[in-house]
């Protein structure tokens, strides 16, 4: 018999923990520990018991994540905006944060433990709009991929996706964009 660990967010002020028996095929509830306000993107961190979460105050918190899937909070940070998701680098190293009403992109360094999150430091502010005015009157990142040691930005708000590497000085740099279908909103 294996047993899965599943984390769960939302839009709560829980992250939900549930345990999943491959041999009955049964999903429980093992418990809905704090997970700041509206912990709507989880994500584990490469190499380390550490998961970690945006939340809806403009906040990124990270957790240890214990035996029976009981969640510690290690450390929050605050991306001056509003995240809609996250992306840890494969290294597990850097978080990178799309602030999704603000249109822009912010990084947080994560510290040897794998948990504790440095200052944070903008990345880019993204510019642009779309054809729909409902939803594409400026730019809105709207997701994160890591990929190597580049960072991939699907902007909902200006139909492009963003490939963000880092430059010579440390620093992310825009190496290009690619133009979607005017109002496709690129998310994920």
């Amino acid at each position: 018999m294996v047993n899965f660990t599943i984390l769960a967010g939302g839009y709560t002020a829980a992250i939900s923990v549930f345990s999943f028996n491959t041999d009955t095929s049964k999903l429980s509830l093992v418990g809905t520990p704090s997970g700041g306000e509206n912990p709507g993107w989880v994500q584990a961190a490469p190499g380390s018991k550490a998961v970690l979460c945006e939340t809806g105050d403009g906040g990124v918190a990270s957790f240890r994540v214990g035996s029976g899937g009981d969640l510690t909070q290690v450390s929050r940070g605050y991306s001056s905006g509003s995240p809609a998701s996250l992306g840890v680098l494969p290294n597990g190293k850097e978080v990178v944060v799309a602030n999704y009403d603000v249109g822009s992109v912010t990084s947080f360094p994560i510290g040897d433990d794998g948990l504790t999150l440095g200052d944070a430091t903008p990345i880019l502010q993204l510019e642009g709009s779309g054809p729909n005015p409902d939803r594409q009157t400026s730019p809105h990142p709207h997701h994160v991929v890591p990929y190597g040691d580049e960072v991939l930005i699907p902007d909902l708000g200006s139909d492009k996706v963003w490939r963000l590497v880092k430059g010579s000085s440390g620093g992310y740099e825009v190496a290009a964009s690619v133009d979607m279908v005017p109002g496709s909103g690129p998310r994920h």
